[in-house]
């Protein structure tokens, strides 16, 4: 546990083998690129049997006009209200890693927008709801990875756009081990390149009897969705495994 002090680093590791990791509200851990041009460092919290606290004052800026450091947040259970202020107020914008091993959905919730150079969001026993906005726009291109046991689900939009080259694009994987995919009406998946061009990939992974109810299930009740609006994608791949 950390409770008063402080920790300065590029790359800072909290690894709890068989408990908790617990940064209290007097710890400082500070991962910013100071008063330097860089971008940020990163920080790594892992309690794979336990839980993350992360209550004390983080420090992730980048320096001017560069990326903030790297978020990854392993633990049974995810406080992604924590994440989000992390992400917005603490300038952790770099690639952002949460998995969630224990029993439970990931819901991130209308109103806010998570900021990455990369995305990844994981509920091994449960469901993901995004309502938001991911956004993993990148000058080559960006990344969205959403991993469940259960369904996910898709209301707000997911942007990994290739803001600087035409010719580049990013992408967004939906991949569920027994639930279904729903991208529901007004939601989007973005990809493309600079200039709307069609460069970029969506790949939609379920297991093959979820996927086959597209054929066999009544009108409205499939496990497979695309009730929303995929923009940019060269290549948009369904695969039932």
């Amino acid at each position: 546990d950390w409770s008063s002090d402080v920790c300065s680093s590029d790359l800072v590791q909290l690894l709890a083998t068989g408990g908790n990791v617990d940064v209290a509200s007097g710890a400082t851990i500070d991962v910013s690129a100071g008063t330097g041009q860089d971008n940020g460092g990163a920080l790594d919290a892992t309690a794979a049997s336990g839980t993350v606290t992360l209550a004390g004052t983080l420090k992730g800026q980048g320096g001017t006009g560069a990326i903030g450091a790297n978020l990854l947040v392993d633990a049974q259970s995810i406080d992604l209200t924590t994440i989000e202020n992390l992400n917005s107020q603490s300038g952790f914008t770099g690639a952002l890693a949460l998995r969630q091993r224990g029993a439970g959905d990931l819901a991130v919730t209308a109103g806010t927008t998570l900021t990455g150079t990369s995305i990844t969001l994981e509920a091994d026993q449960g469901a993901v709801d995004i309502a938001v906005t991911l956004n993993a726009r990148t000058v080559t291109g960006g990344q969205i990875q959403i991993g469940a046991s259960g369904n996910i689900t898709v209301e707000g939009s997911l942007l990994a756009d290739a803001t600087g080259y035409a010719t580049r694009g990013g992408q967004i994987e939906l991949d569920t081990s027994a639930g279904g995919l729903y991208l529901n009406a007004g939601s989007l998946l973005s990809v493309g390149g600079q200039g709307g061009t069609s460069t970029g990939t969506v790949w939609l992974r379920l297991p093959a009897d979820n996927a086959n109810t597209v054929l066999t299930a009544p009108a409205g009740t499939a496990q497979l969705q695309l009730n929303g609006t995929i923009s940019g994608a060269g290549h948009t791949v369904v695969e039932g495994y």
